[in-house]
């Protein structure tokens, strides 16, 4: 048997926090991020990003993710440009991962609405944290303000899940939410039930 939980909300709200504090407690998680990184890699992908964006996003034969990152941000055209040749490599590794793995799996994604993978998963968790939070998180990874704000708004459509879990306070309190969150997916999991809108 296997129960998928959508994992989505915004840049810096702390998606990937969750996500491992879930797989701390038995669940399997599937990054997009990562696999769109590792997509990045695929020789054919290589040769329509090098066709659409040119030879200055490659640093040898290798994509230069910061450089990407600064053109796709910068407009909703670029980004789109972009979503069009990783995304449907990105969906079909993700399926084929899916078709391997039994239990509880979070598929963490900051637009999995974006991108149809909605319809993978048995239940949505939308993780949302405070304006002041996400940017303090965004700056101890270096990211500036002006980045910060053109990636927020590049996901104006994260759209609220069944459950709603508010990432804020120390380690421990989110710790011990997320619990109380786990709790809720496998009674929902052995029981075959469809859980409720809940605020976390």
């Amino acid at each position: 048997m296997r129960f998928v939980v959508g994992l989505t909300g915004k840049v810096g709200t702390g998606k990937s926090t969750v996500a491992a504090i879930m797989k701390s407690l038995g669940a399997q998680v599937l990054d997009v991020d990562k696999i769109g990184h590792q997509c990045l890699e695929n020789d054919e992908v290589k040769n329509k990003i090098r066709a659409a964006f040119g030879s200055s996003v490659f640093v040898k034969n290798a994509v230069d993710r910061g450089k990407l990152a600064e053109i796709v941000f910068s407009s909703e055209k670029q980004l789109k440009k972009l979503e069009n040749i990783v995304h449907p490599v990105m969906i079909e590794t993700v399926k084929n991962h899916l078709n391997h793995l039994s239990g509880v799996v979070v598929l963490e994604a900051a637009v999995l609405h974006r991108m149809g993978m909605d319809k993978l998963c048995n239940v949505i968790i939308t993780v949302t944290a405070s304006e002041k939070s996400i940017y303090e998180r965004l700056r101890k990874k270096g990211i500036s303000d002006p980045d910060i704000q053109r990636r927020l708004s590049m996901q104006k459509d994260v759209l609220p899940g069944d459950i709603v879990f508010i990432n804020e306070g120390n380690l421990s309190e989110i710790q011990t939410k997320v619990k109380a969150l786990w709790d809720k997916v496998l009674k929902s999991l052995w029981n075959h039930e469809k859980m409720g809108e809940v605020l976390l």
